[in-house]
């Protein structure tokens, strides 16, 4: 009989000891999974500011569009910008929508899988936005007419016109190796702070709190 209880009270202590890990193990899952919740809840915020400001610069340009034409280089200019203004805007959308739809209650590997979509997606995001650099010239064409109203094309020297197309031209190079290098990994440091600051930081804070959770499962495993 002394047997039968030692083994029934052993048998007791280890549920027990298993429930409380397992109890353990919950809280600090729902507590990492929110603090994730909320760094995207901050990077959803973010995205719904830019793509107000990237509607407000669509609808600016397609107006002056409207209102010079039919001028070809300041419709050209105004065009190029517009389509970057589009892009962002429906980048910002779609990066929206998918913080949207990520399900906290799935398995924490899943849920990495589902951030790392959302990471390639965000830094895709960014690479598309930054081929606008070559294009710096229609910035100044549109903001010369715009805020002091002149025509800087039409005024412009030969001499002038040529140097800025010649600069817009060595940008290109610059636009793809900038693009090849953007990554979470980059060895340039204000290469690496423009990912993070575009909101990679807020993604790669999420998947550190459930690389936290993993580790924790493993030491109570």
């Amino acid at each position: 009989m002394e047997e039968e209880e030692i083994k029934k009270s052993w048998n007791t202590y280890g549920e027990q000891l298993q429930t409380g890990k397992g109890l353990e193990l919950s809280l600090v899952e729902e507590v990492k999974v929110m603090k994730a919740q909320m760094a995207l809840t901050q990077l959803k915020w973010r995205r719904g500011i830019e793509a107000a400001l990237f509607f407000v610069c669509f609808a600016l340009l397609v107006n002056f569009i409207a209102v010079h034409f039919p001028t070809w280089y300041f419709m050209t200019a105004a065009g190029v910008l517009a389509v970057f203004s589009l892009i962002g805007l429906i980048g910002c959308i779609v990066e929206m929508a998918l913080i949207s739809q990520l399900d906290y209650a799935t398995p924490v590997t899943v849920f990495q899988s589902q951030l790392q979509k959302l990471k390639a997606f965000d830094l895709q995001l960014l690479r598309l936005v930054f081929l606008s650099i070559p294009f710096y010239f229609a910035y100044i064409i549109i903001g010369f007419q715009s805020f002091l109203g002149v025509d800087i094309y039409a005024n412009g020297t030969t001499a002038w016109l040529i140097s800025n197309g010649v600069i817009s031209l060595a940008l290109i190079p610059f636009s793809i190796w900038l693009n090849r290098k953007l990554s979470y990994q980059a060895e340039i440091n204000w290469v690496r702070s423009l990912v993070v600051e575009n909101g990679g930081k807020q993604i790669q804070s999420a998947l550190t709190f459930l690389g936290e959770i993993e580790d924790f499962a493993g030491e109570k495993a």
